[in-house]
């Protein structure tokens, strides 16, 4: 299988209503959605709007601990949804025991280990590339914690935002990484060359811009990396 980068509806700056407004114009029927920003009321109204929108197919979506299953159910059975990804619960608990539906959740390396029951219960690993790089540059032993790691698990998808040359603070984070969820240069998915021999099937751009530039900058890192 090859890989396919996707452009998505992210909720952190609160526009993704713009962007389903967007997708309607121009036409997209496919995007992955970053929903895990929004508490389960903003959720549910979301997915009302989602439902009046041209959107088909979600083949990823990111999700957080206090998904319910009927929630993944009915993103698989509405819109197709196959994976699905969150945090480890190191960072933000998970309140929900999904059992059947471990296998279709992958776990994302962002600023804390995994523990062994993630390692071994979930289907395996979402890399953020923007984040391995982020260690690399700052070197972070996670960096080769999670370098080691993806060559023993199952990688199935993966996130993609922008790298800067400077670092900027953030406040999620709480300092400063060069990793950001919003691009000013294609120049900024460079470094995406050097991840290129790991990169799994299903990339979604994790950026704030619209979804019209999401879509230039796939154009431009398709052709980066000869796919």
């Amino acid at each position: 299988m090859g890989v396919r980068f996707y452009p998505t509806i992210t909720a952190i700056s609160g526009n993704e209503y713009k962007k389903l407004a967007e997708a309607k114009k121009l036409k997209l029927t496919e995007v992955c959605v970053f929903l895990s920003p929004l508490k389960p009321e903003q959720r549910e109204k979301f997915y009302k709007e989602l439902e009046k929108s041209n959107i088909e197919e979600i083949p990823f979506a990111h999700i957080r601990g206090d998904f319910t299953k009927d929630e993944i159910y009915y993103l698989k059975k509405r819109f197709k949804t196959k994976i699905f990804n969150f945090h480890s619960v190191n960072q933000n608990p998970i309140l929900i025991d999904f059992k059947e539906l471990k296998k279709e959740i992958y776990i994302e390396n962002t600023m804390t280990e995994f523990t062994e029951d993630e390692i071994n219960n979930y289907a395996g690993i979402c890399i953020d590339i923007s984040h391995l790089e982020n260690d690399c540059l700052i070197n972070s032993p996670r960096h080769i914690y999670f370098k080691k790691l993806i060559t023993q698990m199952n990688c199935g998808c993966g996130h993609a935002s922008a790298i800067k040359n400077t670092k900027e603070y953030c406040p999620v984070a709480e300092n400063e990484r060069h990793d950001k969820h919003i691009f000013s240069d294609l120049k900024d998915f460079d470094y995406l060359v050097k991840y290129k021999k790991i990169l799994p099937p299903i990339i979604a751009l994790e950026v704030e811009n619209s979804l019209e530039e999401q879509l230039v900058a796939i154009e431009y890192i398709n052709k980066l990396l000869k796919l």
